[in-house]
């Protein structure tokens, strides 16, 4: 529970970030919606009717259509309701099938059903368009700056006071990662995306997921907004 944790966000080292796991959302092929402006319009509108397909609860699958809403400020009536599945590919399978509206979660997972005209993506929350997916904008490119945190990530981590010169070789470790051409071939056949940051760069980062989840966790009622 996060009131029983005895750490903070900040009690690590932070060496670098790595890679990130494009996130976005998706309709079946069969869809009424060919953009994200017309889902939103359907959610504002009929949302109590719609339902969205997630791989659990509390997944980024589940927390990104909760920032939208939140963004949308919808009313708990106006709420799409959520469908749980046991995985993303059970989620994609209940687009496909029409038994859900939209999803949204990481794109690594819907990228062949896309590129086989199953699926259809409508937004991506990266900085800039995917180089798989160019004809798909970006939720800041929509006016939705706000879904931009929401993102898979990989990034490296040291226990509290690690040494500098030790912290600096790890960062220098993850530079020449970056350069070598076996690991940027690699990160592409996931769908993934080369983002090398510095210690300082990476805790900016993580200052921003940890505000933007704890906010959504207050929301929720799921944490203590009393917390420091």
């Amino acid at each position: 529970q996060p009131t029983a944790t005895k750490y903070k966000w900040d009690d690590y080292t932070f060496i670098g970030m790595l890679e990130l796991n494009p996130y976005g959302c998706v309709v079946g092929a069969k869809s009424p919606y060919k953009t994200f402006a017309e889902l939103v319009q359907a959610i504002r509108t009929n949302g109590k009717n719609l339902n969205y397909g997630t791989a659990g609860q509390l997944t980024t699958n589940d927390m990104g259509p909760r920032q939208l809403f939140r963004l949308l400020k919808l009313t708990p009536e106006q709420t799409p309701t959520q469908i749980p599945y046991k995985g993303t590919g059970e989620a994609s399978a209940s687009l496909v099938g029409g038994q859900t509206e939209f999803a949204c979660g990481s794109m690594g997972p819907s990228l062949g059903l896309i590129k086989g005209g199953q699926l259809r993506a409508l937004m991506v929350t990266t900085p800039e368009r995917m180089s798989q997916l160019p004809d798909v904008p970006t939720a800041r490119e929509l006016g939705y700056a706000e879904m931009e945190p929401i993102v898979g990530w990989s990034a490296l981590f040291g226990p509290p006071g690690l040494p500098a010169d030790i912290r600096d070789k790890l960062a220098d470790m993850l530079k020449k990662v970056a350069a070598d051409p076996a690991w940027q071939a690699g990160t592409a056949t996931t769908a993934s995306l080369p983002y090398v940051k510095s210690p300082e760069e990476t805790r900016e980062f993580m200052r921003v997921q940890f505000q933007l989840y704890r906010s959504l966790g207050e929301t929720l009622g799921l944490i203590d907004a009393k917390l420091p």
